[in-house]
């Protein structure tokens, strides 16, 4: 695929399923609150496809119960607590450090865009370092706690590193995604290597670029 990277000012990246491969982490997570409450564990195949449906999702899967459950809420708040014990664990994809090196040697902007609370999304971009590094990090928290698809995130990051979204290209491994960025009226990158979901049809991302690694995206 060709990028031309001299109409690009501005990169914008999810973070859970296309910077960072969270999926092993929450996995643990939830199998070991699986195990504390005696219920049978999951495999990792099944925790990964819904990584990015959030903490909430992999209740109602490892639990078998909806969000109206009377423990529902507690169990969410437990999942989260053991995550955050773990969540520096997480390693980032092929080719995410190559893609960031060629943007700041290239005088280039990027930034992560991300529904994970703040709390955690800070402990990870202190971890790696990305507070420092990366022009700007935003979470739901930054704009009113209004989540992608909201294009709010994009916005405000558009707005305070004064790009334009013609100039500004969007990575995500979601619908939710692609329906963020195209509601910016930026350019987006589909990442099929993330945890986007299965269910999604071809034809919502017809004429979407699809990239199976970052690597791709400096051929």
């Amino acid at each position: 695929m060709l990028i031309n990277h001299s109409d690009i000012d501005l990169y914008l990246f999810d973070l859970d399923g296309t910077i960072l491969d969270t999926a092993k982490e929450f996995h643990v997570s939830l199998n070991f609150l699986l195990q504390k409450k005696k219920i049978v564990e999951k495999e990792y195949s099944s925790v990964r496809k819904i990584v990015s449906e959030g903490a909430g999702a992999l209740i109602s899967h490892g639990f078998s119960i909806s969000e109206n459950h009377s423990n529902f809420e507690n169990l969410r708040k437990e999942l989260i607590k053991e995550y955050e014990k773990i969540c520096t664990n997480s390693i980032t994809f092929e080719g995410f450090n190559e893609l960031i090196k060629f943007i700041n040697d290239n005088d280039k902007k990027w930034g992560i865009v991300t529904n994970k609370p703040k709390f955690l999304t800070d402990k990870i971009s202190n971890f790696y370092q990305w507070n420092q590094n990366a022009d700007i990090v935003i979470s739901p928290e930054d704009v009113g706690d209004k989540r992608k698809p909201d294009p709010s995130g994009i916005n405000l990051a558009l707005d305070r590193l004064n790009c334009s979204h013609e100039k500004t290209l969007f990575f995500g491994d979601h619908l939710k995604d692609f329906e963020a960025s195209k509601r910016a009226n930026t350019s987006f990158i589909f990442a099929e290597y993330g945890y986007h979901n299965k269910s999604i049809k071809e034809g919502d991302l017809k004429k979407v670029v699809k990239i199976k690694s970052l690597r791709e995206i400096l051929d």
